[in-house]
């Protein structure tokens, strides 16, 4: 007989025999029933009151590991689902959930060299793959990148792994190296659609972006960085007639037409808050000639440059 020590489990239980299988068994059914609901710490003096006797038993070693686990205590749970594989070693169960312990405690590059040690049964380019994937989810991109490519070393055979790299480094505003993963996916699977798809839709991920550029600037009426911004065509590889159509779709314009509305938002701000004279402020804007910024305001406002600015200052001293 052994005396088990009051509140390990709170019943009216203080002499048990541990000697038999049975009341082995019993233990750890009440450990079971404390972790179900909730209360590990309970549960896991029920598993530590059989390892005192018994210490090689896989189910009080595993359960035990598994209430830290659910504590936040990983660093123990990890060592505690260590000692449940050198009791199992092909027990793949728990080394799952080893796994999954490791993705909480350890940095990636810790978590590569732990799987590739200790998951050499398994399959450590799956393994890593898959962490990759969650980092990816959880936009740590920078890391699932890295991890992207530990599991690349490991298989090179699995096109998917090239496309999530760059969907990354696409996600990170990073599309020249996103392209260039994609360039070197096509020379190892010169046919994959996913692949082809991908790099369209990166292209245009690009395109978008520095269009955005430009309604920010239009937006926070930066008006000289959007003035010159007539140069994205050159920039972004595409004719002007492709650019034109992206900027009637982003802005309801075309682009002489944003390009035009931009100057024109500038030299107002210049005849309203500047005594600049109308050839200055035609130049400073962009325009080419005084005659094309007079037609081009008069369109617009229905008057010249030289009549808006008396009619304002008329209404100012009024």
């Amino acid at each position: 007989m052994i005396t088990i020590p009051k509140g390990i489990i709170p019943d009216t239980t203080t002499s048990v025999s541990l000697t038999s299988t049975s009341n082995i068994n019993t233990r750890i059914n009440t450990g079971t029933l404390y972790q179900q609901k909730g209360d590990y710490r309970t549960a896991i003096k029920a598993y530590e009151s059989v390892l005192i006797l018994y210490p090689n038993n896989i189910n009080a070693n595993l359960y035990r590991a598994q209430c830290y686990d659910k504590l936040g205590d990983s660093k123990i749970a990890q060592e505690a689902f260590k000692k449940v594989i050198a009791l199992d070693p092909n027990n793949d169960y728990v080394k799952y959930q080893m796994i999954d312990n490791a993705k909480k405690t350890m940095e990636p590059e810790q978590f590569v060299t732990f799987v590739n040690t200790n998951m050499t049964t398994m399959n450590p380019a799956e393994i890593i793959y898959n962490y990759a994937i969650d980092l990816h989810k959880n936009g740590k991109l920078e890391n699932a990148i890295n991890m992207y490519n530990e599991a690349l070393k490991l298989d090179t055979k699995n096109p998917e792994i090239y496309v999530n790299i760059a969907l990354a480094q696409a996600q990170g505003n990073k599309y020249g190296e996103a392209l260039k993963t994609l360039s070197l996916a096509k020379t190892k699977f010169p046919q994959n659609p996913t692949i082809i798809s991908t790099e369209k839709n990166i292209i245009t991920m690009q395109n978008d972006s520095k269009l955005a550029k430009a309604a920010e600037a239009y937006n926070n009426k930066n008006y000289k960085e959007a003035i010159y911004l007539d140069k994205m065509a050159y920039d972004l590889g595409v004719s002007k007639y492709v650019l034109s159509r992206l900027f009637s779709k982003t802005f309801h314009c075309n682009f002489p037409g944003y390009v035009n509305g931009v100057r024109l938002n500038y030299a107002i701000s210049m005849l309203e808050g500047t005594q600049e004279t109308i050839t200055n402020i035609c130049y400073d804007c962009g325009f080419e000639s005084q005659r094309t910024f007079n037609r081009v305001f008069k369109d617009r406002y229905r008057v010249t440059p030289r009549e808006y600015r008396t009619k304002r200052h008329i209404l100012e001293i009024h």
